[in-house]
């Protein structure tokens, strides 16, 4: 909410909301499925290099890292 960018997401799912700890690939499994996504079709957004961008890079998937700290 406080970048206002929530009306451009279909869904936002926060891995500590479902109990799975990034980035292990059981969280973008979930969240591929969840949504009837595909890895190649889609993009990890996240501030965190170590979680974020590295579940990304584990699943094959493209990502943008935001430098929010």
């Amino acid at each position: 909410q406080i970048l206002g960018i929530m009306d451009y997401f279909e869904d936002i799912l926060i891995s500590s909301d479902i109990g799975i700890c990034k980035p292990g690939t059981a969280f973008m499994k979930c969240l591929l499925e969840r949504n009837g996504l595909s890895i190649f079709d889609s993009v990890m957004i996240g501030n965190e290099i170590e979680c974020d961008i590295q579940i990304a890079n584990n699943c094959g998937m493209d990502s943008l890292y935001i430098h929010s700290n």
